[in-house]
């Protein structure tokens, strides 16, 4: 991350702009190690390399770990939905997985660590950043906006 940084801040922040056909994905995959929100944002709509999916870069982008550097952007818009960031809509049923436990007693000590949770949103049938981790219909969502926002939406009060 440190190098990332580096070489971001003196060379390639100010040359992206300008990058022509696939480059501007890889420097912006490369970029998610430090600002996975901006990074992504960016993904969506860059024009891919060759050997690059758009799916592989915005997973690749989506699963960085927040490591404090960078400035997470507020305005990335979960592809599963049609809301923006914030917090989800909720139905009073986010704590409960049908047939089975509650998604937040599936979260990981590492995710937790990193300040994300888990809560059941039936809307990831139709998939999404953060849908589908673990068992089908639990979604990867962050506690604390301020320190892990995007791509993930905001957790309901019960995770």
């Amino acid at each position: 991350p440190k190098f990332v940084e580096e070489e971001w801040t003196t060379i390639v922040g100010k040359i992206v702009g300008g990058a022509v056909g696939g480059w501007k994905s890889i420097l912006y995959t490369n970029y998610a190690i430090i600002n996975r929100g901006e990074a992504f944002n960016q993904l969506l709509t860059a024009p891919l390399d060759d050997g690059l999916t758009r799916t592989w870069a915005l997973y690749w982008t989506a699963t960085r770990p927040n490591n404090g550097t960078g400035t997470l952007s507020t305005t990335t818009a979960d592809p599963g939905s049609s809301t923006s960031s914030g917090s989800p809509i909720t139905t009073g049923d986010e704590c409960k997985l049908p047939l089975g436990s509650p998604c937040t007693s599936l979260t990981s000590p590492g995710d937790a660590a990193a300040g994300l949770g888990m809560y059941y949103d039936s809307r990831c049938a139709q998939g999404g950043v953060g849908c589908n981790h673990i068992k089908e219909n639990c979604r990867l969502c962050a506690k604390n906006p301020a320190l892990i926002n995007n791509p993930f939406l905001q957790c309901p009060a019960c995770v």
